[in-house]
């Protein structure tokens, strides 16, 4: 395979922009490493990987609209870090390979749970999810952030709880952005098994993995946790850092959609 092949789109690439800066500011000093410096020095690697996830991503969410046929990129992901020998470490290439198969496996998974969700969240209305249960929108929910794990080795438990609860965070962001688009969102699903009560639903579910995260946390060496108190202080002045907002359940999406096509196209 030719380290030349193409397997990103702009769009792949604008979309992994936050997620880099993100990650290297939180991974980065868990590491010990400076966040400007490390950002250059392993800018291409990141880039790269990070990106080429997103346009995995991509193609999954056109196959939900059933415009596109699934590509081989993670073929092409899994080739570049080998050839550029990414994939050792002080135990065993074969086995950091493994894991690293093992993660983007489960990314696989989760892109057939978000197909077939979407599946049933387009074929019925929210209240009435009779085919669609809570354990599944969990369960894909739960596998959403594989694309961390790849990079971050598995860093810490903590980190993957707080995973999960700023993907919380951005499904409530982009809600009704992901009913356009017919995409899964954890709020969404809630909406579908519970209607109007989805919000309280939902905010119970946070509360647990708040619960969880802060006993992790508390399991940390002290060095970590001010590391991690330190980001999270950091991350709490970013934009849309206030995200236990919920939107408006939308509990008609045929009829919402056709009203902002509507106004997109009297614009």
């Amino acid at each position: 395979m030719s380290l030349a092949q193409k397997t990103i789109s702009f769009k792949a690439l604008q979309r992994c922009r936050t997620t880099i800066e993100d990650f290297a500011c939180t991974y980065f000093p868990l590491h010990g490493l400076d966040v400007a410096q490390g950002l250059f020095q392993y800018l291409d690697i990141l880039l790269f990987v990070e990106a080429t996830i997103y346009q995995m991503d991509e193609e999954n969410e056109a196959l939900c609209e059933q415009l596109a046929q699934q590509q081989d990129t993670q073929e092409v992901l899994l080739q570049v870090l080998q050839q550029q020998q990414l994939l050792s470490d002080r135990v065993s290439e074969e086995l950091t390979l493994l894991l690293l198969c093992k993660e983007l496996t489960l990314g696989q998974q989760y892109w057939r749970q978000e197909r077939h969700i979407c599946s049933q969240l387009a074929a019925t209305q929210p209240g009435h999810a009779a085919r669609l249960s809570l354990s599944e929108v969990v369960a894909a929910h739960e596998a959403k952030s594989f694309d961390y794990r790849p990079l971050g080795e598995a860093l810490l438990a903590f980190m993957r709880l707080d995973e999960m609860l700023i993907d919380i965070g951005d499904d409530l962001t982009d809600y009704e952005d992901d009913v356009m688009a017919n995409s899964f969102n954890i709020y969404r699903g809630y909406i579908h098994l519970y209607g109007k009560e989805a919000p309280t639903k939902l905010a119970e579910r946070i509360s647990h993995l708040e619960a969880r995260r802060s006993m992790l946390l508390a399991q940390l060496p002290q060095g970590l946790q001010q590391k991690v108190l330190k980001r999270q202080k950091e991350a709490a002045t970013e934009e849309g850092a206030d995200k236990w907002v919920f939107p408006d359940p939308i509990l008609d999406e045929p009829a919402y959609r056709r009203h902002v096509r509507q106004l997109e196209g009297s614009a």
